[in-house]
């Protein structure tokens, strides 16, 4: 019983020690500066944020981007790497939602995606990679100043791959309500520790084995 008890401690000990705590990206609390509208159908159809990844929380676990409206439309949220003007590549696309109806309603996507030390990158909702909808817009709160980005948008329409292939515009320097939750990746057990869990593991064998 001793040794299983140790055993449970050890592997316990050596997963705490890989956790690291999260780095909140957060401009929800800044200055107001107006709204960004109208965002929607048929016209203006992607609203984004950039952000800046730190040194060591590069998993870009969540974000958030908050709508004020009543109509709703389908939607998609989606993250792709910046050049300061344009989306170079597209690195996740989240399953289509409905948009929500009220006012900063909150919408959140988790794509748990790995990403690039100090580079920037763009979060950003859409309805241009679906079918056309009727006409409706959403309002999104700015925020005068700026975390570590800005917000962009783009009057793509239905035409997607304009977001890869023709610059963005912002209202620099103005960021909306975004919030994006940021961890370092899982560590690795060094080797040493792995053998450390096997000789934990296989002292609990050898008390069952005598039990029996």
């Amino acid at each position: 019983m001793i040794k299983t008890i140790l055993r449970a401690v050890l592997v316990g000990s050596l997963i705490a020690g890989a956790a690291h705590a999260s780095t909140l990206i957060d401009s929800t609390g800044g200055p107001s500066g107006g709204f960004a509208t109208p965002f929607g159908s048929p016209d203006t159809s992607t609203y984004g944020q950039t952000f800046v990844t730190g040194a060591t929380d590069t998993v870009l676990d969540s974000f958030t981007m908050f709508l004020s409206g009543s109509a709703a439309l389908n939607l998609r949220g989606y993250v792709g790497a910046w050049n300061g003007s344009t989306m170079t590549s597209l690195l996740y696309t989240s399953a289509t939602v409905a948009g929500p109806t009220g006012t900063n309603s909150p919408v959140t996507f988790a794509p748990h995606l790995q990403l690039l030390a100090n580079t920037p990158y763009v979060a950003f909702l859409s309805i241009s990679q679906l079918a056309a909808q009727p006409a409706a817009a959403y309002a999104m709160n700015v925020v005068s100043d700026t975390i570590n980005g800005g917000f962009v948008f783009s009057n793509n329409g239905t035409n997607f791959i304009q977001l890869t292939g023709g610059s963005w515009g912002n209202l620099a320097p103005a960021d909306i309500w975004f919030r994006a939750s940021l961890s370092a990746p899982a560590a690795v057990p060094e080797p040493g520790s792995l053998a450390l869990i096997g000789l934990a593991l296989l002292g609990g064998v050898a008390v069952r084995r005598r039990k029996t």
